[in-house]
């Protein structure tokens, strides 16, 4: 088979990376949350993660529960890392 002579190609960028995005600390108070009562700091990480969408906010007049607040607080400090890139040609 002959190999045709393109007329045409689309090139494209194919590009990855990685980003962290730490929120700013939200400090709870461990009176307001009787579960967390007796916990170690990874044992209320645990909990948190489990349990944080139907745990209460902090502040009910914004959020819905405790992991909305705490996804919403600001931005503490981003990084892009791993960035990469590729060309495509079809």
């Amino acid at each position: 088979m002959e190999n045709q002579k393109l007329e045409s190609v689309e090139v494209s960028v194919y590009e990855s990376f990685t980003t962290y995005i730490r929120k700013k600390p939200l400090v709870i108070n461990i009176t307001d949350y009787p579960e967390l009562d007796g916990m170690d700091e990874d044992q209320i990480q645990a909990y948190i993660l489990e349990n944080g969408w139907d745990m209460k906010p902090s502040d009910k007049n914004v959020y819905e529960s405790l992991m909305e607040e705490l996804h919403n607080q600001d931005t503490d400090w981003d990084k892009i890392d791993n960035e990469d890139f590729n060309i495509i040609v079809e």
